[in-house]
């Protein structure tokens, strides 16, 4: 009897815990908190399909529940699921939500929700599009990996990193807008998007992560933003449709394998700051042409940062070649040149040529087809490099508003004042 009064007396010592229930509510089952009144979406036992609506407010028993969450897995595996729409009172979406719902195509997410969490869109292969509100701070581990048939993405101001693997696998995504707000793109993070044609990279990152871009075959352009220190081990790696790169005057260091196997990359421009460029960071660029290294000292380098790019029958351009004469990797290029002087050359307006300059980006039109271009600024630094197709260029600049660029086209040269 003794024993039993201690037991009841211990019982009463602890705290109360709020009760809770699962209840299905039109077709959608939520686990309600009554101590709170607020109710998360959860996993149907008979699996959701076709189109669900959730609401912002549910009603049980004469209690109106406010929907707050879906939780982890709520409609993982729902092959047959094809629209949701998320209420503004969301402001998470859960581990796993929606993973592997192959036939969702439409998704609505509401103007509250914070967190996308890891693998949450994982393999919904129909999705075709998704907004991303302003709310969102976080979008976390794998969330939209292998949606295949998404387009398009752009990620509001106030999302500080893109998480690894985010967009891996997204081989129809084609366009990307990032905030100024990111601060890190982690590893793997739009692996393999094969239709991804540009990116522009905002000033306030600071790394680039380990395979980042790997296998992006219809990346063109590249603008890799001031403030990036450090590009991570194969990030652009097998970036095919690469023919210029520029690295800013930020990088200090540059991966190994960075841009290996970026098979139709011609002209690489590195900044002032890169001290260490390692083993393999250019390897299988069989069409390299020019190398334009503005150190003032010269990098660090493995012997096998060029190797197989047939640096033999490229060009060196830096500031005092005798540096390099007698260096490995560099005393193996064609020709060793010093970087060209350009600075105080006057604007020649060029017949048929138009060039515009608006917003960072340069437009050359009326040009032979095949015409090189390249662009300066106005201290002699290169920017970007091309060539004409169809009598044109569209060439991405890190210009601001304002700056002056130095565009050659073939023997011609224009000034030109970014708008």
């Amino acid at each position: 009897m003794m024993k039993k009064q201690i037991v009841t007396f211990f019982l009463m010592l602890l705290p109360v815990v709020a009760s809770a229930e699962t209840v299905i509510i039109d077709g959608i089952c939520y686990n309600l908190n009554d101590e709170n009144n607020v109710a998360e979406v959860t996993r149907n036992p008979n699996k959701y399909v076709g189109e669900i609506v959730i609401p912002d407010t549910v009603s049980y028993e004469g209690v109106e529940f406010c929907v707050t969450a879906i939780k982890d897995g709520a409609f993982e595996e729902c092959i047959a699921l094809t629209s949701v729409t998320i209420p503004n009172s969301v402001t998470s979406i859960g581990y796993e939500a929606f993973k592997g719902c192959s036939d969702l195509a439409s998704i609505s997410i509401g103007d509250n929700v914070v967190l996308i969490d890891g693998y949450a869109f994982f393999g919904c292969s129909s999705l075709t599009s998704v907004t991303i509100p302003n709310s969102v701070r976080a979008i976390c581990y794998r969330a939209f990996e292998g949606c295949s048939s998404l387009t398009s993405i752009t990620i509001p101001e106030g999302v500080y990193v893109i998480d690894a693997c985010v967009f891996k696998g997204c081989s129809s995504l084609s366009s990307v807008t990032l905030p100024n707000s990111i601060s890190f793109i982690d590893d793997e993070a739009f692996r393999e998007c094969s239709s991804l044609a540009s990116i522009t990279i905002p000033d306030n990152v600071y790394t680039i992560g380990e395979i980042a871009f790997l296998g992006c075959t219809s990346l063109a352009s590249v603008t890799i933003g001031t403030n990036v220190t450090s590009i991570g081990l194969g990030a652009f790696a097998r970036c095919t449709g690469l023919t210029s790169v520029v690295i800013p005057d930020g990088v200090e260091r540059i991966g190994e394998s960075a841009f290996a196997y970026c098979s139709n990359l011609t002209t690489v421009s590195i900044g002032s700051g890169v001290k260490f460029i390692m083993q393999k960071a250019f390897e299988s660029c069989p069409n390299l042409k020019d190398f334009y290294c503005y150190s003032e000292y010269v990098p660090y380098t493995g012997v096998l940062v060029f190797r197989e790019s047939y640096i033999e029958k490229a060009t060196l351009h830096v500031q005092e070649p005798s540096d390099y004469d007698n260096r490995e990797p560099w005393k193996n290029f064609e020709k060793i040149e010093a970087l060209a002087d350009i600075t105080g050359l006057n604007g020649i307006q060029s017949d048929g040529i138009r060039v515009q300059a608006i917003g960072g980006l340069l437009t050359i039109e009326g040009a032979v087809e095949g015409t090189p271009v390249i662009v300066y600024d106005t201290t002699g630094r290169l920017l970007a490099s091309a060539m004409t197709t169809k009598q044109a260029a569209r060439i991405a600049t890190s210009l601001r508003k304002g700056a002056v660029a130095i565009v050659k086209v073939g023997d011609r040269v224009e000034k030109v004042v970014m708008k």
